[in-house]
């Protein structure tokens, strides 16, 4: 029955995934016992599906229970282990908890390398993650050369069209945007989504995240209607692919709102501001980095509106969640500053959010 979950689970079919793995864990919790090696496997795939479903608290209590077994039965190094390690790291980056996230992975890294070696799916997984975690840190320069790494090993051992490769690829293709390539960034973004409408479907979720990226690349690009369309079509088959409460439904609605602003429809963008920052601090909580930038975005919007106080009182609520923490505040800043550095002062990506940094650094206390 797992290798019919496993199917469910490479077509995106999360909920129909769910719905058979509970169904064998009680069936193998009841039979063999709570411990047993083949119920904790069942748990542990259990627990994937949630984070794919975007229900990230649930699958770290999962992966924390599974993992104080594994280790105690199997040990730190054993592959099952290092598995449940991983998948946990990656459960604390989808809840914004980036540094216990990076400690994990780096111990996870330097296991796998030990353990299964350099070139294994498993640890070029775990670096690509890594280096995830070292862009949100603001360390673009480490994030940039990991990635580089992972992906030549990743096209020289599994192909260019494996779907790791294709999600290195697609992160590749980020920070090109991010660096200003614009046409660079295009071209593998692009040839990333063929390969993947391809070999996943054009519904499949990681297809659906490059067509997300394609769309906010077309953004940066000032191809605001071409974004739009692009994105209300990505809205449309995550509702329908993910359900309605998935983070990233609420990720594109913010997406929405950021064209609408630029194309000057203030209000139908606040809409979508609104509705994307409700969403998100339901599901994701008020801390987590994606509810902050929503409540940042909107109070930037608020701004330009000439609602000073309104903006201040929201951007005041973003810093004020980080309970006296301003670290996050600090990694947005290096990003900015680095990035306006590639970009230059003039560039429209610069003076667009060069209020928001002002606003970020006064509530900082710089």
């Amino acid at each position: 029955m797992h290798d019919s979950a496993r199917t469910f689970i490479d077509q995106g079919m999360y909920e129909d995934a769910r719905i058979l793995i509970e169904k064998v864990l009680a069936v193998r919790t009841r039979a063999l016992g709570a411990e047993h090696p083949d119920t904790l496997f069942s748990m542990q795939y259990l627990a994937i599906v949630f984070d794919d479903q975007g229900k990230y608290e649930d699958a770290k209590i999962l992966y924390e229970k599974v993992l104080v077994i594994n280790e105690r039965a199997l040990g730190s190094d054993h592959p099952n282990t290092l598995s449940c390690m991983h998948n946990l790291a990656c459960a604390l980056i989808n809840q914004g908890k980036y540094e216990a996230a990076k400690l994990l992975h780096e111990k996870v890294s330097a296991a796998n390398e030990r353990v299964l070696g350099p070139n294994h799916p498993r640890t070029l997984v775990g670096l690509f993650n890594l280096a995830g975690v070292f862009f949100s840190e603001g360390k673009l320069d480490d994030a940039k050369c990991l990635l580089e790494k992972v992906l030549a090993t990743q096209e020289q051992v599994l192909g260019s069209d494996h779907p790791d490769t294709l999600l290195s690829m697609n992160a590749a293709a980020g920070l090109l945007d991010y660096q200003g390539k614009y046409d660079d960034a295009k071209f593998l973004v692009e040839k990333v989504l063929a390969t993947q409408k391809r070999t996943l479907g054009p519904d499949h979720p990681n297809t659906l995240h490059t067509h997300s990226s394609l769309a906010s690349l077309l953004f940066d690009r000032g191809e605001l209607d071409d974004a739009q369309i692009i994105n209300e079509k990505i809205l449309e088959a995550y509702e329908r692919v993910l359900g309605p409460n998935h983070p990233d439904i609420f990720r594109s609605i913010l997406v929405s709102g950021l064209i609408l602003s630029d194309q000057n429809k203030v209000i139908d963008a606040m809409a979508q501001h609104e509705r994307a920052l409700a969403g998100l601090e339901r599901i994701l909580g008020p801390k987590h980095p994606d509810t902050l930038m929503a409540i940042n975005m909107t109070a930037l919007l608020l701004s330009d509106q000439g609602k000073l106080e309104d903006a201040k009182f929201l951007f005041h609520r973003a810093s004020s969640a980080n309970c006296g923490d301003n670290k996050a505040g600090r990694n947005v800043e290096k990003i900015f500053r680095a990035r306006e550095q590639i970009l230059g002062p003039d560039h429209p990506w610069t003076v667009k959010y060069a209020k928001y940094l002002s606003m970020l650094m006064q509530d900082l206390g710089s």
